[in-house]
């Protein structure tokens, strides 16, 4: 049986107004993560991911690696298992 787990993650630095969330969705659908990404009202990002570790590493180490105009200066993440379900990725506002 494939564990589910959610990652959770809060990136900041220059994170908001800088097309950071839909960079971070273009990733999750291509990796086929479900969850959501928004931002908080400290400027910071959020995002709630959910699928195989293997795939939520991966999404994070694509992020990591080209975080397009964003500039990160910390990013937080905690990861355990799960039984959410979400049926897509979606930018929440």
């Amino acid at each position: 049986m494939i564990k589910v787990y959610e990652m959770h993650v809060i990136f900041t630095g220059i994170v908001q107004g800088v097309f950071f969330r839909a960079l971070i969705k273009k990733n999750a659908d291509k990796l086929k993560i479900k969850g959501f990404v928004k931002n908080n009202i400290d400027l910071s990002v959020e995002l709630i991911a959910v699928g195989e570790k293997k795939d939520l590493e991966q999404l994070l180490d694509e992020i990591k690696k080209n975080s397009g105009q964003a500039h990160l200066k910390d990013v937080k993440v905690r990861f355990q298992e799960t039984k959410k379900l979400f049926y897509s990725f979606e930018i929440r506002y």
